[in-house]
């Protein structure tokens, strides 16, 4: 699990972002690495879409405002020109953060702890397999994100539901 031939050798299992464990790389054992990393296109292609049409949903759009919506997300600039470069990582990470998003939104809004727990089960995907630094200041806009969402209804939210929300984002 020591790669020798990068940087006189680096750990392959230890990797911060896309090991050999990473979920899309599991893939490569399944199908030829290039259909795997098409397959992953696809899929963060979907993820993406997915993630913003449930989110834009969420938030009282329209369906079809919702859908196209989630169709500008997807072929936004910084995500359609991933697969040329092969930048599946970038993909990932610019793909789950509407997912992210549309998961914190329901946590905070019923206070349930599975939202919650899904919130960080993606996060760790995007950590996982995708770019650190995308993801990163994906999860400082969740954190602005959450803190507006608390000033705005700040009204509607009593204290023992605050403490609920910090120990479940905890």
């Amino acid at each position: 699990l020591w790669y020798p031939d990068v940087f006189s050798g680096i750990p392959v299992l230890g990797a911060p972002s896309g090991g050999p464990l990473a979920p899309m790389n599991l893939l490569k054992d399944i199908v030829p690495p290039q259909v795997a990393l098409a397959l992953a296109f696809i899929i963060f292609f979907f993820i993406a879409g997915l993630g913003t049409y449930l989110y834009l949903k969420e938030i009282d759009l329209s369906p079809f405002a919702a859908a196209i919506g989630a169709f500008l997300y997807q072929f936004a600039g910084n995500l359609a020109t991933t697969p040329e470069a092969g930048h599946a990582g970038r993909a990932a990470s610019i793909a789950t953060f509407p997912l992210i998003l549309f998961f914190i939104h329901c946590g905070l809004r019923s206070k349930r702890l599975s939202y919650f727990i899904l919130t960080g089960l993606v996060t760790a995907f995007a950590f996982y397999e995708g770019h650190l630094q995308i993801t990163y200041y994906g999860l400082l806009f969740i954190i602005g994100y959450v803190i507006y969402y608390l000033l705005v209804h700040r009204k509607e939210i009593f204290r023992n539901d605050l403490v609920r929300i910090f120990v479940y984002g905890l």
